[in-house]
């Protein structure tokens, strides 16, 4: 990005007021009340964390899934734990209800086939982009993302997730160590490329070890509260075998999205969760 003066800043400010632009720094996911605060916009480094099982890499394909086909607005999603097929699938189950050990194992029915030959065409208008890392280092992933960025305009980068990058070189690493040198070549990419990075993380054991459940800052690693814009956790109470809040309300097909850090005002969010399909949805 290159520098602007206070002349051009103030220029570019008024004349988003006086047309009431809409602030396209702050990218809409599809999400209502999520929509309504700001969890990923241009530049930013957004970290969502959990504990396995919470429905991280459901929450990231949803996510795709509401820019992709609702916005057709191009985005990649690299992944370090599933393979690009496994991915597809699970982004086909997301979108059309189908069980994904269905579509692995191609058992289809009639009226699975037909939502598939429908759903083609709306596919087929899109840019999505799928990796599966295969030997990547940070560098590597960097430079993936700056050429999907030039060739493509890609809006959104996710990684799943940030445990599994490897920095593969000795001499960057002298005085950081793997998760601080990620997060620092992370959130200078998000700036250089003038697009919001979201990165799952997962949380450390130690969730598991109180009678509170609900995750706090200091469940994750100290480097990546420092370099992220915003740090966000998804949390499923019904995991937990959490049925019902203080005032009766059903837990089970609940999910949480906690801000525990931004720079913003900000509030939790509670989605909808359907565990059968994996889906999350607005309440």
């Amino acid at each position: 990005m290159s520098a602007k003066n206070l002349d051009e800043l103030t220029k570019e400010f008024m004349e988003a007021i006086s047309t009431n632009s809409p602030d396209y720094s702050v990218l809409i996911i599809g999400f209502e009340k999520l929509d309504q605060q700001v969890f990923l916009s241009t530049g930013n480094l957004t970290v969502l964390a959990a504990r396995p099982g919470m429905g991280k890499s459901s929450m990231a394909l949803s996510i795709c899934r509401n820019i992709v086909l609702g916005q057709k607005n191009p985005i990649a999603f690299f992944s370090l734990e599933l393979s690009t097929m496994q991915l597809f699938r699970r982004f086909i189950s997301i979108e059309t209800g189908i069980d994904v050990n269905r579509l692995k194992k191609n058992v289809w029915n009639i009226p699975d086939r037909k939502i598939l030959y429908n759903l083609y065409p709306e596919l087929d208008k899109t840019s999505m982009f799928f990796d599966d890392c295969q030997g990547y280092s940070i560098i590597d992933l960097c430079e993936q993302c700056r050429l999907l960025k030039s060739k493509h305009k890609i809006q959104l980068v996710i990684i799943d997730y940030l445990q599994l990058i490897d920095i593969k070189t000795n001499n960057m690493a002298n005085n950081y160590d793997a998760i601080e040198l990620i997060m620092y070549m992370l959130k200078n990419l998000a700036k250089e490329l003038d697009l919001p990075i979201l990165v799952l993380s997962q949380l450390s054991r130690k969730v598991e070890e109180r009678a509170d459940k609900r995750p706090q800052l200091s469940d994750l690693n100290p480097d990546i509260v420092k370099y992220a814009d915003v740090v966000c956790f998804l949390y499923r109470p019904g995991y937990y075998q959490i049925l019902e809040d203080e005032e009766g309300n059903d837990l089970r097909s609940i999910a949480e999205i906690i801000f525990a850090k931004s720079n913003d005002a900000v509030e939790d969010v509670r989605l909808g969760w359907d565990g059968e399909k994996g889906r999350f949805s607005n309440l």
